[in-house]
């Protein structure tokens, strides 16, 4: 047995060697560990049968030479001779006992599993069902069946799930594992000490119930976690059709039932194996998911500590802040928004819906033939502030490295003395502070409080989200939004940048513009634009998702844009700015999630250009000339005065019938742990989908 146990260690020890690769992305509730659990349970099963076999096969040899020593010893001696006669007479003689209240009565077998005191009918119960917890059953062996779900169920919705929800998306989560660690046991240890307080309370057939509902609820949440959720994907902040998932959701809880009712058969008729099972499928699915958080949490501890924590509940981080988000120049001025999604089917549907919300746009002139090089939010920021792509072959962190190193676009502007300033979240655009260090002018350190409780309360309703049945899963669903505001005020420094579209319009409100510096000025603002999470309404209030919706928030962003135009010309600097409107990607709206499905339709992003030097009233109009990002850097190159020998044309520049081909990368889900990258060539109006020729589909190492 100890050389069992032994080998079993090391296997697990082995297996804590494997390690999933990182991502960069919205909110994630699939398991970043599902490889290595089914390792885990693949190897510890195999080594758990091959054990009982080595077991089974010494003691077959060791009973075989016990019995030829016995058969020798009575066919070659008298004394064994007379054992077996006596033997044989005691069988023949022996009489069967009832049990009753006072004592036995010959006739019948006492069933082994029924308690001395238990009275005739609950044994001769007992005897003819056979049932997992007979009455009266002592309280060890009902721990014994029902402590191993009892401790595994917190261990794996609570401890594991946290955890490793926490890990997998620890870019977007504000606090650290010393933040949740103590909370999260705090809360495993009460779940199970319930548990394990009521099946000290029930007995007979209530406690085969209860141990059967806990069993099922732990295989059942188990496997809905790690393999049963299909394309359900990040939260994107976008609502998933439920309505349309009628046949899954149906399948799904079918699945749900059977297992159900599979433990509870063996519960009535296979007591032996409905017992084993009670202590096998617990005890590995904890082994399991020990083996994966062990092979995730060193990594995830050494991230944790960019974030510094002074004392409970109290941080300091160095990062992209608010600094100098209203400060101008008064000389040179270049300004890009990115409106999260700004397809231009949203820009053709508002002004539609409202032909005056594009009526503070007249000295734009709108692009409708613009392609960003990728279809999400990572890595299309990042390739637009530096030029560099990727086949989404290396890790995220290590693309961001290298691209923010090779990149010259940001240099090139500091080399023609520009403050550069960029308002963006490191989960999508740069990962590490480090890889912009030098090329962002409002990176700082910064303390503020963290609402903790909040966190984990959030943290466990997504880790119900993840192991619900599909039927119940509508009822925990969140959106990214959800967690990006746990800090409280700041207690010293700028405030860390959060993509927080009223914020940002409160500020700019209430504290105005101001011109601060006679040096170019170069800053770049993402927000939220038409993105879920919508947060405010047409006037740039916020206001609760289900009061707002995509044309309200993309309204209220326009007005945003136009206020801080305002401004600009009451400081006397708009004529001689430079602004850019547009996207970090489009979308495609035919699909029912863009992420899901290879691209069968155009999707074109939304652009809006107001050069310097065009005074107010003498611009505007429409362009179809075949723009993108390369476009935009060469655009924000010349207004600086820098030089274009390594660029693309400016926007105005590109002729509306050029022949110059555009790349576009568009990355989906196969399956839930499988991505492809379709590349497309397209040549012409982008508006046209025959204009779009798929080149190459390779599969993404990393996403």
């Amino acid at each position: 047995m100890k050389r069992r146990r032994l080998a079993l260690a090391y296997w697990v020890a082995a297996l804590a060697l494997f390690a999933p690769s990182a991502a960069y992305a919205y909110i994630d509730p699939a398991t970043t560990t599902y490889l290595i659990q089914i390792i885990t349970a693949v190897v510890i099963t195999l080594g758990v049968a091959f054990s009982v076999f080595l077991y089974k096969f010494q003691m077959f040899f060791a009973n075989f030479r016990v019995k030829v020593y016995a058969l020798s010893a009575m066919l070659f001696s008298e004394k064994g001779r007379n054992a077996a006669r006596m033997k044989k007479a005691g069988k023949q003689n022996r009489l069967p006992v009832y049990a009753y209240p006072g004592g036995v009565l010959p006739g019948a077998p006492y069933p082994p599993h029924a308690p001395a005191d238990a009275t005739p009918g609950q044994i001769a119960a007992a005897a003819a069902n056979g049932e997992a917890g007979a009455p009266g059953r002592h309280l060890k062996k009902r721990l014994h069946a029902a402590l191993p779900a009892a401790a595994a169920i917190p261990l794996t919705f609570v401890v594991f799930g946290v955890f490793d929800l926490y890990i997998g998306n620890q870019a977007e989560i504000m606090w650290t594992l010393k933040d949740i660690t103590g909370p999260v046991l705090a809360v495993a240890l009460a779940a199970f000490a319930i548990l394990a307080a009521a099946a000290c309370a029930l007995r007979g057939r209530l406690f085969d119930v209860f141990v059967s509902i806990l069993l099922s609820v732990l295989i059942c949440g188990y496997l809905q976690g790690g393999f049963l959720n299909g394309k359900l994907g990040t939260l994107t902040g976008d609502a998933l059709a439920w309505d349309e998932m009628a046949a899954q959701i149906a399948g799904n809880a079918a699945l749900w039932i059977a297992i159900f009712a599979a433990f509870f058969a063996l519960g009535r008729f296979a007591a032996k194996a409905w017992r084993t099972i009670a202590v096998f499928a617990p005890a590995l699915i904890i082994v399991i998911q020990l083996v994966s958080l062990a092979s995730v949490l060193p990594p995830a501890v050494a991230a944790s500590r960019a974030t510094q924590q002074e004392s409970a509940g109290i941080h300091s981080e160095t990062g992209i802040t608010e600094k100098g988000m209203l400060e101008v120049s008064e000389t040179n001025n270049i300004f890009v928004f990115i409106l999260d999604r700004l397809d231009l089917e949203y820009i053709d549907e508002l002004a539609r819906d409202d032909p005056a919300a594009l009526g503070g746009m007249a000295d734009f002139t709108l692009y409708r033939n613009n392609l960003t090089h990728y279809s999400r939010t990572y890595p299309s920021i990042t390739e637009m502030l530096t030029g560099e792509t990727t086949m989404f072959d290396v890790p995220a962190g290590q693309y961001f490295s290298d691209a923010y190193q090779k990149g010259a676009f940001l240099p090139d502007l500091r080399g023609r003395g520009f403050t550069t300033k960029l308002y963006m979240e490191a989960a999508y655009t740069y990962g590490d502070i480090g890889n912009i260090e030098g090329l962002a002018d409002n990176i700082g350190t910064v303390s503020y409080r963290v609402d903790v409780a909040r966190g984990i309360k959030k943290l466990l309703k997504l880790s119900a989200y993840r192991y619900a049945p599909l039927a119940l899963k509508e009822r925990f669903w969140m959106s990214t939004g959800e967690f990006s505001d746990f800090a409280g005020a700041e207690l010293s420094g700028d405030a860390l940048w959060r993509t927080d579209d009223a914020r940002f319009y409160g500020r700019l409100a209430s504290e105005k513009l101001n011109i601060a510096t006679d040096r170019g000025n170069f800053a770049f603002y993402h927000l939220n634009g038409a993105h879920p999470f919508y947060s405010i309404d047409e006037n740039a209030l916020p206001v609760e998702p289900n009061e707002t919706g995509m044309l309200p928030q993309l309204k209220g962003d326009i007005r945003i844009i136009e206020e801080f135009a305002a401004q600009l010309k009451e400081l006397g600097v708009y004529e001689e700015s430079t602004i850019i409107i547009t996207g970090d990607h489009g979308y495609n709206k035919d699909l029912s999630h863009t992420d899901f499905m290879p691209l069968d339709d155009a999707v074109v992003t939304a652009l809006f250009v107001k050069p310097a030097g065009m005074a107010p009233g003498s611009g505007g109009g429409v362009s179809n000339a075949p723009v993108n990002d390369d476009n935009l850097r060469a655009t924000v190159i010349a207004a600086a005065g820098g030089s274009l020998s390594a660029y693309a044309l400016p926007y105005g520049e590109v002729p509306e019938g050029s022949p110059s081909p555009r790349t576009i990368y568009h990355r989906w889900y196969v399956t839930p742990n499988r991505c492809n990258v379709e590349t497309f060539r397209v040549v012409g109006d982008a508006n046209d989908f025959a204009n779009w020729e798929q080149t190459a589909v390779a599969e993404a190492r990393y996403w």
